[in-house]
């Protein structure tokens, strides 16, 4: 009646009522095969731990999934937008980056740094405020932040196409070397925006700093690749090696 979300534990077919009409029906590892077969989640157990240790495995879940989505939502829109107007603040109407680097560059932002922000469990020992049950996956802070993400993403991609983006780095507009600056600038924003999509307000502000190892090493994989292949594969690229 108070709109929470409510739980039970069942083993026996004494429970099976409370087992339907609860939000969340636990089956003890114990339980008979009627209380089994009817119940939401099945405990290896009996012990209060193993149902302890699913909750924070669901809401480190329903976090990875709000973040995942958060992230495609932005880095997809600014890919589209981007590519959409980027001829009409180039040269001739044609924009810099060629297909197989778009390729590249949504393999490396789209896949790789996704799977990054998937599979990062950092949030699963935070003992969370359970989520409403009505509560919509993305809330509207959420969607505002993303809309504001992606907007500030496309803003200063097309800037950097335009010819005050390339005199900004010193190279022609549409040349070899702007392309190489565009692609690479194409893929940090990404992975910059990784940090943005694990900061969580409920938590202190350096935690999204601090990650875990598999978190950095991923990362950093995405941004070796995208560098190898400008240093290796120049030609197939359409740009330049890059100078340090």
């Amino acid at each position: 009646q108070a709109g929470e979300v409510v739980a039970v534990t069942a083993d026996a077919l004494c429970d099976l009522g409370s087992l339907r009409l609860a939000d969340v029906g636990v089956a003890m590892g114990s339980g008979c095969g009627t209380v089994r077969r009817n119940g939401d989640v099945e405990a290896l157990d009996d012990s209060l731990g193993c149902v302890i240790t699913s909750i924070l495995w669901g809401r480190c879940l329903h976090s990875i999934t709000r973040r995942f989505v958060r992230f495609q939502v932005t880095t997809v829109a600014m890919t589209a937008v981007v590519t959409f107007l980027g001829v009409l603040v180039t040269p001739n109407a044609v924009w810099p980056l060629t297909v197989a680097q778009l390729l590249w560059l949504s393999l490396l932002a789209d896949g790789l740094a996704a799977f990054v922000l998937a599979t990062d469990l950092s949030d699963v020992d935070a003992a969370h405020e359970p989520q409403h049950k009505t509560a919509p996956l993305m809330s509207n802070q959420m969607w505002r932040q993303t809309a504001s993400e992606a907007l500030f993403q496309t803003l200063l991609l097309l800037t950097v196409a335009t010819s005050y983006g390339a005199a900004w780095f010193g190279v022609p507009q549409g040349s070899r070397q702007h392309t190489a600056v565009l692609g690479n600038l194409f893929l940090l924003l990404p992975l910059l925006h990784l940090l943005a999509c694990r900061r969580d307000p409920a938590r202190d502000e350096a935690a999204y700093l601090r990650g875990s190892t598999a978190f950095w090493a991923l990362a950093g994989a995405a941004f070796a690749l995208q560098l190898l292949g400008t240093q290796c594969a120049p030609d197939h690229m359409g740009t330049v090696p890059l100078s340090f």
